[in-house]
């Protein structure tokens, strides 16, 4: 099971260290302390083995002295020496081997070890006596005679029993060459065969363990052993090789080691007499039985340890556990949305304090950070609603100018139907008067229908030239709604400007409000949400303030058209206008003339000529008239077109501010769940 609180989890640290600690301390003590103690009681051992080896070495010493002895005997030297070349048969030689079996009995009964002594001759032949017990016959091949001649001057030690050796009991042999005093050669061999009784009473004495103490010989053979069974037999200790110098170094009498198989710890003493080991195999458990009460002790110390580091780390979890609590909680709070929450920590303590500080100032941040995001968030909406009453306006301005437009259509397809009739009527005057050229009895009648058709055409001129005056007035007035529109366009680039800097400034503030949520750690993940929900707002604004800008030019580039076609337009009225003034003089003219020509019939054939002449200026002037209709109406249906455009544009800037408030009153209603 998984441990989620954080003080528990030092305090199972603290636990875990300082039994980890204490158990490594112990043991590393206890190691150590086992090791000295098995050292101490190796030493020991050795130590016991050395003084064993110092008591053979003195029963060695003491064998030694009776060879020493033969060596300066000189009655025995005297006695060898003379049966020499004396036949065995003779009376002399048996009056000489009774004097040697009394010198040999003189020296084994000097000694109760001694079992046998024998006497060989330098060729290896044995001089029988009543002492000796090996077989008689010559030797000199025998491995041992060669060993004792070839250690001329030393005692030569050899193992157990002699093969022809009639001594029953098991024996051990002391063998040398003995020299005359003050002569450099031997003149006979002496062997004197040693109980191992003598042995057995220096070691049965001595006790390690439940080890047994042996003596094995430099061949690695056992010489002794509390188990008859084991004597003679390989002892299967990897003892060290001995050579006649090494023999004489004290500093390697004595040692230990492990056996092959590691259950056994074997100690050695060599003896400087015979160069043989005095050995004990202890089990290695004997070595470490007075190590369990360090143990015990260990312990002991181990579960004092462990109860001292759970105390120590409950009062640890349950400190850090209440305070880290207090500081979850403030941060659920605050993640919750009240941004009023304070830990009130200082800064200097701990780092649980400097937390609770950061924590803090964390918070105040973000009080502040939305603060300054709900004013964002209030300008632009103010400047939406600003925007959303601007558009409103352009779109009522746009329509307007998209009626007054359809007007100046129209006006301009009534100029141009007028215009048509004008011409028709143009062509009946004109018909008229060839009439009154070819009868003059008619020109009565005539010149009453035609000072009708002058006085239509001059209602008409009149209606026309107030339908072009109204429709430059239109112009005009349109023009004067267009510059509006261009300001009203501009104003929108402003406020356009100053929304993109109020988005970028809301996505910088978004993004520094996501480091520091990143920088708190688990414990901003909630505001960084927030923050991540801010700069989708904005980026969204930003997108929105793009199409409007995009709009925005496209009103201008509408207006900018329509301005320039308005300004076309103007100097075509204003010809209009003034073709109509001449054509409505003209028509006033005639009317005259017609008034006069009732008056005067006698001057009828100038008026006549009068009246073709201006027939045909009429008819001229008509035509010139029709051509501007037409292309005033072609400029209206121009104008109307780019209207119903921008209309469609205000519309579209409409539904943009529009969307525009909302996103605002969506970012004030995130704002709202924040408490500061």
């Amino acid at each position: 099971m998984r441990i989620k609180s954080i003080g528990m989890q030092l305090g199972l640290l603290i636990v875990v260290s300082i039994v980890l600690f204490v158990s490594a301390t112990g043991f590393l003590s206890w190691s150590i302390s086992k090791k000295a103690l098995a050292n101490n009681v190796s030493d020991a051992y050795e130590e016991t083995a050395s003084q064993t080896s110092g008591k053979l070495d003195f029963l060695y010493g003491s064998f030694e002295k009776i060879v020493l002895q033969m060596m300066v005997d000189s009655e025995l030297r005297t006695t060898l020496t003379s049966m020499e070349g004396i036949p065995a048969d003779t009376g002399e030689y048996a009056e000489l081997a009774r004097k040697l079996d009394e010198r040999m009995q003189f020296y084994q009964f000097s000694n109760s070890a001694i079992a046998s002594i024998e006497v060989l001759r330098m060729d290896g032949q044995v001089i029988p006596t009543t002492s000796g017990l090996l077989a008689n016959r010559s030797y000199a091949k025998d491995e041992w005679f060669k060993n004792a001649l070839a250690n001329d001057g030393r005692s030569v030690w050899i193992e157990g029993n002699l093969e022809e050796n009639r001594n029953t009991n098991r024996t051990f042999t002391l063998s040398r060459v003995i020299h005359g005093e003050g002569s450099k050669e031997g003149y006979c061999v002496v062997l004197i065969d040693l109980s191992l009784s003598a042995l057995a009473e220096q070691v049965s004495t001595v006790t390690m363990g439940s080890g047994d103490v042996e003596i094995v010989g430099a061949s690695g053979h056992i010489v002794y052993s509390p188990d008859e069974n084991r004597i003679g037999e390989p002892s299967g200790l990897s003892l060290p090789a001995i050579t006649a110098e090494e023999n004489q170094d004290a500093s390697k009498d004595a040692g230990s080691f492990r056996s092959e198989d590691g259950g056994r710890q074997v100690v050695f003493a060599r003896s400087a007499q015979t160069g043989w080991y005095t050995v004990a195999s202890i089990p290695v458990g004997e070595l470490y039985k007075d190590a369990k009460a360090i143990t015990r002790a260990t312990l002991t110390i181990i579960g004092a340890a462990l109860l001292f580091a759970v105390i120590v780390g409950m009062a640890v979890a349950r400190t850090l556990g209440r305070r880290l609590g207090r500081l979850r909680d403030l941060m659920r709070l605050g993640a919750q949305g009240d941004l009023r929450v304070r830990a009130d920590a200082k800064r200097g303590g701990d780092e649980i304090s400097q937390l609770g500080a950061s924590f803090d100032e964390m918070m105040e941040n973000v009080s502040r950070l939305i603060g300054q995001v709900s004013l964002s968030a209030n300008s632009v909406l103010a400047t939406a609603s600003d925007l959303s009453e601007a558009s409103s306006r352009t779109d009522l301005a746009a329509r307007e100018i998209a009626a007054a437009t359809s007007d100046i259509a129209r006006g301009g397809e009534g100029l141009a139907n007028e215009a048509e009739r004008g011409i028709r009527l143009t062509s009946h005057s004109s018909e008229q008067a060839a009439a009154l050229v070819g009868s003059s009895r008619e020109m009565e009648a005539r010149m009453r229908r035609v000072q009708e058709s002058s006085e239509l055409g001059i209602g008409k001129m009149k209606l026309l030239g107030d339908k072009t005056g109204e429709a430059k007035r239109l112009v005009e007035a349109m023009n004067d709604r267009v510059g509006r529109l261009q300001d009203c366009a501009r104003s929108i680039r402003r406020v356009l400007d100053i929304l993109t800097g109020l988005s970028k400034q809301t996505n910088i503030l978004s993004l520094n409000a996501t480091i520091e949520a990143s920088r708190a750690g688990a414990a901003g993940k909630g505001f960084m949400v927030v923050a991540g929900e801010i700069r989708l707002l904005a980026e969204q604004s930003n997108r929105s303030i793009g199409t409007v800008a995009e709009l925005t030019r496209t009103i201008e580039a509408g207006v900018d058209e329509a301005v320039r076609t308005i300004a076309e337009a103007g100097p075509i009225f204003a010809g209009q206008l003034a073709e109509v003034e001449e054509a409505d003089a003209l028509f006033g003219e005639v009317g005259g003339q017609m008034d006069g020509f009732v008056q005067t019939l006698g001057v009828v054939s100038e008026a006549i000529r009068t009246l073709e002449a201006s027939q045909q200026s009429l008819s001229q002037a008509m035509v010139d008239v029709s051509s501007v209709s037409e292309e005033s109406l072609a400029a209206a249906q121009q104008v109307d077109a780019r209207s119903q455009d921008q209309l469609d544009v205000c519309a579209d800037l409409v539904g943009l501010s529009a969307k525009l408030r909302d996103l605002s009153v969506e970012l004030q209603d995130s704002l709202a769940r924040f408490t500061t």
